[in-house]
């Protein structure tokens, strides 16, 4: 019947007037229906209130990776030198009959946390020319006060280690330079949504021409070693420290392209200014000597754009 709600019989067994209604396709007011209105009483699931739960508090960020900036916190940050593991093998033996090794593994803590590694902010990865460098190390700028938290550990468990070691590097007691190891496919960027999109330094450096600014996951061991088979602790005991940056996060190009204090004059790199370009006629006579290619004269004789 046209504009009224069409109902199916009741269900049986159910209470008198616990009919279902199926409405019409088009449905009308309950006041112009012929029959009137068919209540549905059907019952009411009844719920039981949710039990009273306290949300869980999120598990604190470890501080070894949340802190970063140590300058004002190193009071809150434990530094633990390892006893001494004696690592002379055949291998070390066959190239150093003489020598023998220890390696004294450095761990940190602070509050509930411990590990072996602790992620540093403000790194350089220092620029330097070379097809390989940078893809299993680099040098490293890394701030001061963290070595010098380290070497006081090691002092103190008896080692007698220093920063600024390297014999290839030329350092200022100012800051922290030193040859670092780099795992292969830890080094890249992290976007805002935390992805780590993996690069490598080496192809950073090779792009950007320029040093890397980063925050770095470091980790220490207190290397040593004696001469004529002597016991660690003897007169020819020497120490240094090894460092590897397990993860590193690179933050982008250094601003004050900051270079490698390097020795070897040869290592070192290649800085133009404008005052020493050359002019337009002596580069023309070096192509009429062949010492410029003709391509290249098109591009120095080119306009410059300020």
């Amino acid at each position: 019947m046209s504009g009224s709600a069409l109902t199916t019989p009741a269900v049986s067994g159910a209470p008198p007037g616990n009919a279902l209604t199926t409405p019409a396709t088009q449905s009308t007011p309950a006041s112009q229906s012929a029959l009137g209105p068919v209540e549905v009483a059907l019952p009411l699931q009844q719920t039981s209130p949710r039990p009273n739960t306290t949300s869980k508090k999120p598990k604190p960020a470890n501080p070894l990776y949340a802190v970063q900036d140590w300058r004002t916190k190193m009071d809150q940050l434990t530094i633990n030198v390892s006893p001494p593991e004696e690592t002379t093998n055949e291998f070390t033996q066959k190239n150093n009959p003489d020598k023998r090794y220890w390696k004294m593994p450095v761990s940190f803590s602070c509050g509930q946390s411990s590990g072996f590694a602790l992620r540093i902010a403000g790194v350089i990865l220092g620029y330097k020319e070379g097809d390989n460098y940078g893809k299993e190390f680099v040098y490293a700028q890394i701030p001061r006060y963290v070595g010098e938290a380290i070497i006081a550990a090691g002092k103190a468990a008896g080692a007698n280690v220093q920063l600024n070691t390297d014999a290839k590097i030329d350092c200022s007691n100012k800051v922290w330079w030193t040859a670092v190891t780099l795992l292969k496919h830890k080094v890249g960027v992290m976007s805002k949504h935390g992805t780590f999109y993996k690069s490598s330094a080496n192809e950073m450096f090779t792009k950007f021409g320029t040093s890397l600014k980063c925050t770095a996951d470091l980790e220490v061991a207190i290397k040593a070693s004696t001469e004529r088979g002597g016991e660690l602790g003897s007169e020819t005991s020497s120490y240094k420290l090894a460092v590897t940056f397990s993860h590193v996060f690179v933050k982008g190009a250094d601003p004050e392209a900051t270079e490698v204090p390097l020795k070897d004059a040869k290592s070192r790199k290649l800085v133009l200014v404008r005052e020493d370009a050359v002019d337009d006629d002596f580069i023309r006579q070096m192509a009429s000597f062949g010492l410029v290619t003709s391509e290249d004269l098109n591009i120095a004789l080119a306009p410059v754009r300020n």
